[in-house]
């Protein structure tokens, strides 16, 4: 006698009704959670993670750049908190810096510490030396690296004319 009990399926022991009961539930919480998912047509902008400092020294040697110049920019820089990689290149009458940040960093925040340092340290650098430009970690979109634009303030001014 036990032996037709033991091949019914999960879903004939439950009652009926508290199957329909569960797909209720389920149906009410799947509801709930439709205003929670993100369905955007586009991808969201986000942060670029590297930032460039490059300056210029006419018809200046590397070695003289790479001492006098880079060396200095790149050991200020490391020092920036949410710097992971730091990397550099002197060529001849100009050099560049470039920083990888970390993941979850606040880049304008660190665009903003690096270009205060970079204005505290251009009056210790010799006089021919261009002031050293930052650039990088523009709001690119997910699919292509052009610059996104985004709108923080908008006016509109309406008139009877």
């Amino acid at each position: 006698m036990d032996g037709p009990l033991k091949h019914k399926n999960l879903l004939d022991r439950i009652p009926s009704f508290s199957l329909v009961l569960i797909m209720v539930i389920f149906i009410i919480m799947g509801l709930a959670l439709i205003p929670l998912l993100d369905v955007g047509s586009s991808p969201r902008p986000r942060q670029g993670k590297t930032l460039n400092v490059s300056f210029s020294w006419p018809d200046m040697a590397p070695k003289v750049i790479e001492q006098e110049v880079t060396s200095k920019i790149e050991g200020l820089l490391s020092a920036v908190k949410g710097v992971e990689e730091v990397s550099s290149v002197s060529n001849l009458g100009s050099g560049s810096v470039s920083l990888t940040l970390k993941e979850k960093v606040n880049v304008s925040a660190v665009r903003f510490e690096i270009s205060s340092l970079l204005k505290q340290l251009a009056d210790k650098l010799p006089e021919e030396v261009s002031y050293p430009q930052l650039s990088g970690g523009n709001v690119v979109n997910e699919f292509s690296d052009k610059p996104v634009s985004i709108n923080l303030l908008t006016y509109r001014i309406n008139a009877d004319m």
